[in-house]
């Protein structure tokens, strides 16, 4: 049956969210439809979950050169989508819940594309749909929307399936319903941006966000609650 929750200390590294348990270090993926992990099966929040070593080319020895840490587990979409996950990253904890919770704040419906959360936001005032992907450092856009935004510098990064790359960046208010917080993107590589327009969405939304909201994502009922931390 699983526990009815359970909370995990959040391990920042280089703007990825990694919880930790009995050895086990886990980077949390909403931005992948599939877990990954170094075993056929992993124990989770009291459950056992099968697992694969590779998800479109993408192996754990792979993801560890890739970020610099060496991690056990890629948490995907295929499990995330069970719980309700609460994220507070001000005061470093994510709990994971098998229950109804309340939450008091401000929420929006969410969509998914393979599993992965679609978030409605605006983009100095243009309404556009992001992925929601825990797993970037950095936030993209489609390059047709950072024509007019502040350049704010090269940065390098990596993306599964397209290994390391330099991007330009761009800083821009961005909205999320009545809540506006400054946002660096970088701009999406091609083979990137060709997948985003399948999906009809136009950008990635990263790090940046779960730095600025204290959020809970209920996948159950499709949708996202966030509060704003005071001074930010």
């Amino acid at each position: 049956m699983g526990t009815t929750h359970k909370e995990f200390e959040l391990i920042e590294f280089n703007g990825h969210l990694l919880i930790e348990e009995e050895g086990e270090v886990m980077l949390i993926d909403t931005g992948s439809p599939s877990t990954i992990h170094r075993n056929n099966s992993l124990q989770f929040m009291g459950k056992t979950y099968r697992t694969q070593s590779e998800y479109l080319g993408l192996t754990l020895p792979k993801l560890c050169g890739l970020l610099r840490k060496e991690v056990s587990t890629l948490i995907g979409m295929d499990i995330l989508s069970e719980y309700k996950i609460s994220i507070d990253y001000k005061n470093r904890k994510i709990v994971f819940f098998n229950e109804k919770v309340e939450y008091d704040a401000s929420s929006l419906l969410i969509e998914n594309f393979m599993g992965i959360p679609v978030l409605p936001i605006e983009i100095q005032g243009e309404p556009i749909k992001c992925f929601l992907d825990s797993g970037a450092r950095l936030s993209y856009l489609n390059s047709d929307l950072t024509g007019n935004m502040q350049f704010a510098g090269r940065e390098k990064d990596f993306y599964p399936g397209i290994g390391n790359f330099e991007t330009d960046c761009f800083l821009a208010n961005t909205s999320i319903g009545k809540e506006s917080f400054e946002v660096k993107y970088g701009t999406l590589p091609d083979l990137l941006n060709l997948t985003l327009l399948m999906a009809k969405v136009h950008g990635i939304l990263g790090f940046d966000f779960f730095r600025t909201f204290k959020i809970l994502l209920d996948f159950e009922n499709n949708k996202i609650f966030y509060s704003k931390y005071e001074n930010t």
